[in-house]
């Protein structure tokens, strides 16, 4: 086979498809931050469960279905800071919330 650029685009297409093909086998892959990037929530759960420091020591988050990437915190949420965020949800999906200042001001910050 001759060495052209359409032979060569070809082959780059086709090593593309095996390493995105290696990464979704693999369950994660390393962003160019050097972060450890899991492809759903579980194995980023089964991961963070056999370290030995808190999840946010830990250069590792998991991809949200709208393609976000998200990592748990070091604390957890009181039943009262709960059912606020709950409250602030609410008023956001109805339009009650108008504004960042607003939020800001209803999350005491």
């Amino acid at each position: 086979m001759a060495l052209t650029l359409e032979n060569i685009k070809s082959e780059l297409d086709h090593l593309k498809k095996e390493v995105e093909n290696l990464k979704l086998r693999m369950g994660y892959y390393i962003d160019e931050e050097g972060w450890l990037v899991f492809y759903n929530e579980k194995d980023y759960e089964d991961y963070i469960a056999k370290q030995d420091k808190p999840p946010t020591r830990i250069k590792a988050c998991f991809v949200e279905k709208d393609g976000t990437k998200s990592y748990y915190s070091d604390e957890e949420a009181t039943p009262e800071i709960e059912a606020r965020f709950k409250r602030i949800g609410k008023d956001y999906r109805e339009g009650k919330l108008k504004s960042l200042d607003e939020l800001k001001k209803n999350l005491g910050l």
